[in-house]
C-alpha cells in the first residue's frame, strides 16, 4: 500500500466515525486461470490489511465487511485488476418520532 492510499484511508476512518458508518472493503487481485486460488489469497491480504488500518484509526471492526474477490473480470472492468475499493455507508439517521399526547 503506497503512503497516500494509507493517508486517504486514514482521512476516510476520520470521516466515518459516526456510530452507524459501515466501511465495505472489496479487494481485487490479477491472477491467473490456472491458479485462481492465489489471486484470492492475495486480495484477501490486500483486504486484510485496509481493515487493519480502519481499525488502527478508530473505526470498529464490526462495522468492516471485506469481500476478497481474487481475479474477478465482471468486477475489474477497465480498472486495475490490483486494488481495494471501499464504499463508505452512511445509513440515513432515525428521525425521532413525534410522541402522542396522552390524555389525564
Amino acid at each position: 500500500m503506497t503512503q497516500a492510499s494509507a493517508d486517504a484511508i486514514k482521512a476516510m476512518a476520520r470521516a466515518g466515525r459516526t456510530l452507524n458508518t459501515i466501511f465495505n472493503v472489496t479487494a481485487l487481485a490479477a491472477g491467473t486461470a490456472d491458479d485462481p486460488s492465489a489471486a484470492r489469497r492475495v486480495s484477501l491480504g490486500r483486504g486484510l490489511a485496509v481493515r487493519s488500518l480502519l481499525i488502527t484509526e478508530g473505526i470498529a471492526s464490526t462495522r468492516i465487511y471485506v469481500r476478497a474477490l481474487g481475479n474477478n473480470p465482471e468486477a475489474t472492468g477497465n480498472d486495475p485488476a490490483d486494488r481495494a475499493d471501499i464504499v463508505v455507508v452512511r445509513p440515513d439517521p432515525v428521525k425521532p418520532q413525534p410522541q402522542a399526547k396522552r390524555s389525564p
